[in-house]
């Protein structure tokens, strides 16, 4: 007889008392090895999610303060190098029953939706069925569920598609459902190129939108219902700024459903990592320009098919200072200061970094800011809202003087050496608004030739106003304050200002965190033309630190998903004490099936066997068991976690939110988890044997514990080795 055999014959005889240990053996494995399988299906699941939320989406230039012209996604496509796209350009593999693939290139995806047709392969009647049949359910079609599984279809440029994404809320029009805090989503065809398939088509300027399906479900929409979307006309200037306009200046958009977006038409769209899905309504691009005064104009890029390197290379060749929302223009003849180039912002305050930039590049360039004070008083004598300008130079201006111009003077009967107090809110924590007042001797009185309004940055709610009474600058406006002289001075010469100070004066008093300049001015040589200047400045300036630049979107997502907390170790943490309660139990049943076979122990070793080739003989039955049992527990672990999975995502939906998870294993945590659980098994088993008490060959003959330490006979086995 050799060992095998007399091992299959010991378990066959002694099942029953084996079972236990076979059981606590494959409790232990089933637990350890689904709390690891746990930790590999959320992953998977995040992952899962981040390709369904960005599709073909694999770099973006987020929504930022910025409004950049449209046409720069067109720029940097065709900038970007085809073999910088080769890599990553979306086509994407559909695996197929039957072992085969097909590959979507960009070209037939970008065709249009006439000529856009998914063919079956051509290799038999039976696999174009299962194509067929594949396509209508939307199985076998990882591009409908991994857009950004890139392999490089050669010769495929990018896509780059510009995106205006806004605020808004939806409402039927009978007002009985309402949704705030909805993502308003501006696209056009470049963007569901990107998505894993597209959810329906609406005209560039129709009326037409497709909502998706959280929104559906929360409004009861179906397709052709109407809602009534309201957006907030989007401001260059914060409203947290001074001076930064109207408080509120919404419109309202009548649009019908044209269709629902799934998880797998971009309905989980969305640049922030998040496990519910945001309620999104996209929109014509065109329409939505026009709707908030924004033609032309976008304020983020979606990119796929290249590298953000590659992206970001191309967009530093093409951007345009008119990206940051910044413009070089002539300063008109007379003004004053000789021929110069201004350096202005629509966001009327300039970016200290890009003011930094550029001074640094143009030599002898100086600071402008401009402010507008609630008064000007000398004695009983008042002037109520003018324009002060702080300049680098203002001529015969010292640290504490004001230079007031002759109408100013007349208005106050103001003459040099004069004390004027400049009345004027400052803006606090949460734009509270409080009134200062500063001092300043007049210096001298300048003569007021002609208009100046360059001087007077963009303010919203003032420089496009032609009456006084008319202002919205965001500030309270006393308007019974103003006098037809005030009125026929704005007629006449708009912004110009009635008195200049010194620029470090007026960054003490106006100063904020959008800025301490409303403008730079640059000294022009020679035939130097406001152009070249430009080009200089543009040169001068980083795009990245005003935050136009492509990133990583899609690496970053899969990265947090990889890098998230370890749920296998969690659960094995929070497994603990049932680990160990069913080793504990494999170990003593182990010890008493031990204890049974007292008397066949004494026997084998009074026929000649040694201590040890018992203790193996004993040892290597439980290990038989204790294989198997880890065998079954990994496959009841597996089984145990798809059931949980599942009861998450119906049973217990609600308590995981919109959150899908999906089962997924990895090889190599299978093998650790059964690895793991044997291990431990066996060590539980070897401990309890070793520790038993040591008895003599008569004691366990007459039913006394083991010994299975010391080896008292070299008496030659009865059972031969083989």
């Amino acid at each position: 007889m050799t060992v095998f055999r007399f091992i299959i014959r010991s378990l066959a005889y002694r099942w029953r008392t084996q079972l236990g240990v076979f059981l606590g053996t494959l409790v232990a494995a089933a637990i350890l090895t689904g709390s690891l399988l746990v930790g590999d299906s959320v992953r998977f699941s995040l992952e899962q999610m981040a390709r369904s939320r960005l599709g073909g989406v694999v770099a973006a230039v987020p929504p930022g303060e910025h409004f950049f012209r449209e046409r720069l996604a067109e720029e940097v496509r065709l900038e970007v190098p085809v073999t910088s796209a080769r890599s990553q350009a979306p086509a994407w593999e559909c695996s197929i029953p039957g072992g085969s693939s097909l590959l979507l290139d960009l070209q037939k995806h970008n065709a249009p939706e006439e000529n856009r047709r998914l063919e079956p392969p051509r290799q038999g009647r039976s696999q174009a069925g299962a194509w067929e049949r594949g396509r209508e359910s939307g199985r076998g079609l990882p591009a409908l569920q991994h857009a950004g599984a890139f392999l490089g279809a050669p010769n495929a440029s990018p896509v780059i598609a510009p995106v205006l994404m806004l605020r808004a809320t939806v409402s039927l029009p009978d007002g009985r459902a309402r949704a705030n805090e909805v993502e308003l989503i501006g696209v056009d065809r470049r963007f569901w190129q990107l998505a894993p398939t597209p959810a329906g088509a609406i005209s560039e300027t129709s009326d037409s939108f497709i909502a998706n399906d959280r929104l559906a479900s929360q409004l009861g929409l179906k397709p052709g219902d109407a809602v009534i979307i309201r957006v907030e006309k989007p401001s260059l200037l914060s409203r947290d700024a001074p001076l930064s306009g109207a408080a509120e200046n919404t419109v309202a958009i009548r649009a019908r459903l044209t269709a629902v977006a799934g998880p797998d038409q971009f309905g989980r769209f969305s640049l922030r990592a998040n496990q519910v899905p945001p309620l999104t309504v996209f929109v014509p691009l065109r329409a939505l320009q026009e709707a908030v005064g924004k033609q032309g104009c976008a304020n983020a890029l979606m990119a796929g098919g290249a590298e953000e390197t590659a992206l970001n290379a191309a967009l530093r060749k093409v951007w345009d200072l008119a990206d940051l929302n910044l413009e070089v223009r002539d300063v008109p003849a007379g003004a004053g200061f000789g021929r110069l180039a201004e350096l202005r912002s629509e966001r009327v305050f300039l970016d200290p970094a890009l003011a930094t930039s550029a001074t640094a590049a143009l030599p002898g360039a100086s600071g402008v800011l401009t402010y507008l004070v609630n008064e000007i008083r000398l004695g009983s004598r008042a002037t109520p809202y003018s324009m002060v300008t702080a300049v680098g130079e203002a001529p015969g201006s010292g640290a504490n003087e004001i230079v007031i111009d002759s109408w100013l003077a007349a208005d106050l009967n103001a003459k040099p050496g004069d004390d004027l107090a400049l009345r004027y809110f400052a803006v606090g924590v949460g734009r509270q608004l409080t009134e200062q007042t500063a001092h300043f001797r007049v210096g001298r009185v300048f003569p007021l030739n002609r208009p100046s309004p360059e001087w007077m940055p963009p303010f919203p709610g003032l420089a496009e106003v032609d009456n006084c009474r008319d202002w919205e600058p965001g500030i309270p406006i006393d308007t019974t304050r103003i006098r037809p002289k005030d009125e026929e001075y704005w007629r006449v010469y708009r912004g110009t200002p009635k008195a200049f100070i010194s620029l470090r004066a007026g960054q003490a008093l106006w100063s904020n965190r959008f800025g301490n300049l409303t403008a730079l001015r640059f000294p022009m040589a020679g035939g130097e033309t406001a152009r070249e200047v430009a080009r200089r400045v543009r040169d001068a300036i980083d795009p990245r630190k005003s935050g136009l630049y492509f990133q990583p979107v899609l690496a970053a997502a899969l990265k947090a998903g990889r890098e998230s907390d370890d749920f296998g170790m969690l659960f094995v943490s929070l497994s603990f004490f049932l680990i160990a309660a069913a080793l504990l139990l494999t170990a003593l049943l182990f010890v008493f099936n031990i204890e049974r076979r007292t008397a066949e122990a004494g026997l084998l070793l009074a026929l000649g066997f040694t201590r040890g080739r018992v203790r193996r003989l004993l040892f290597m039955e439980g290990v038989a068991v204790a294989v198997c049992g880890t065998f079954f527990g990994a496959v009841a672990g597996t089984l145990y976690t798809r059931l949980a999975l599942h009861g998450l995502s119906t049973v217990w939906k609600q308590a995981i939110a919109a959150m899908e998870f999906h089962y997924h294993a990895e090889p190599w945590t299978l093998a650790v988890g059964t690895a793991s659980s044997l291990a431990a098994a066996l060590l539980a088993m070897w401990f309890a044997a070793r520790s038993h008490a040591r008895r003599t060959p008569s004691d366990l003959l007459a039913g006394g514990g083991i010994d299975v330490g010391q080896d008292v006979t070299q008496a030659w086995p009865v059972l031969p080795e083989r």
